[in-house]
């Protein structure tokens, strides 16, 4: 590993140089998880949806570095599984947010399925498209990442990145809000999506009220046997303010 330090916003950081993953950043209101432990945290951090899977989202027996995953199961069925934060929405887009995930499509999305990974104001369990505030990377069959954002009023939705991913390929997915007026996505420390605009301006006051949010779901609109699985390596949310 290649750790750098340098500058964002007036703010010091350091980052991996290969990857482009924030390693430390200072501020007033921080929130990271690894995964490590010998059961995943339901408690006090996360809680999750099993709508239709064989198994509850959880982490993976004996994973290097500590891993979450969601799996849909082959049936025949709608399914979806989140982690999520029981809808405690305690970060705030407005107060100059930034989150970062690193990720991997264990099993890639077939048919209907897809996953999402981000930051999402309260949990829907019609659609993932239906949740009123959003700014995500999504991932489809295909391995191809798509970009979206949501305020209630401007919606973009399957925006190109330009990466895509085979399975068991890891990357490091990073959204910079600092900016609401043009919301910045990142894929292993490069900008992508950056002849766009992601105007998330409306997404202020309870309107910008978010967690950290990991969905996989298929069977939207009707039954099928897609399948995926999605692992979660660690997860950080930064606010340079605090009000």
């Amino acid at each position: 590993m290649a750790v750098r330090t340098a500058w964002y916003n007036n703010i010091p950081y350091a980052f991996d140089r290969a990857t482009g993953e924030w390693l430390w950043r200072p501020s007033p209101v921080q929130f990271t998880d690894d995964f490590i432990g010998n059961a995943f945290d339901a408690t006090s951090k996360w809680e999750i949806v099993n709508s239709n899977l064989a198994a509850d989202p959880g982490l993976v027996d004996d994973a290097t570095n500590g891993v979450a995953e969601i799996t849909l199961s082959n049936d025949n069925d709608a399914e979806q599984g989140v982690i999520y934060q029981n809808d405690s929405l305690q970060f705030q887009l407005d107060n100059k947010l930034h989150f970062q995930c690193r990720i991997s499509p264990h099993v890639l999305p077939t048919l209907t399925a897809e996953m999402v990974m981000g930051v999402a104001s309260a949990t829907s369990a019609v659609d993932f498209d239906t949740i009123a505030t959003s700014a995500w990377f999504k991932l489809d069959g295909s391995g191809a990442i798509v970009l979206e954002t949501d305020d209630g009023t401007t919606n973009n939705d399957d925006k190109a990145s330009g990466v895509t991913l085979v399975a068991d390929e890891w990357a490091v997915l990073r959204i910079d809000a600092t900016d609401l007026t043009s919301v910045k996505f990142y894929i292993n420390g490069t900008r992508v999506g950056n002849t766009l605009t992601f105007d998330m301006s409306k997404a202020t006051g309870a309107t910008g009220k978010v967690q950290p949010y990991f969905g996989v779901q298929n069977g939207v609109g009707g039954a099928d046997a897609a399948v995926g699985t999605l692992y979660i390596d660690n997860v950080s949310i930064w606010q340079d303010e605090r009000s």
